[in-house]
């Protein structure tokens, strides 16, 4: 969106910016989608370092982002048996147990291999 130099009701462009950030719904959805581009680049990174294949990223970033693996399933037309499967070979490539453990090595991976004695 292009700001304008003035507004009909004389009102300058800064002002009209500072009353957009000034909801916090606008606010709010513009640094979620932000945020989530960096989340899924940090995700991708991650779990190809860690010999994941091109499926299991894809499978991975949405189990780390929260979705289940029925959902998982249904976004990518796959049958749910075959995403339980890539969510149990990406479990074992990373060694973890379940999507809280994978979660975890994917958002504070450096930082917990960093505190491990």
């Amino acid at each position: 969106m292009a700001l304008s130099r003035s507004k009909p009701n004389g009102s300058s462009p800064l002002a009209s910016v500072l009353d957009a950030a000034k909801d916090p719904k606008s606010c709010y959805v513009r640094v979620m989608i932000e945020l989530r581009e960096h989340a899924i680049a940090r995700a991708t990174r991650v779990l190809y370092e860690s010999g994941a294949t091109p499926t299991q990223v894809k499978v991975g970033i949405q189990l780390a982002l929260g979705k289940t693996k029925p959902e998982i399933a249904g976004d990518f037309c796959i049958k749910p048996t075959f995403a339980m499967d890539l969510a149990r070979k990406l479990y074992q490539t990373l060694d973890v147990h379940n999507s809280s453990e994978l979660a975890l090595r994917i958002w504070l991976g450096e930082k917990l291999a960093s505190s491990e004695p």
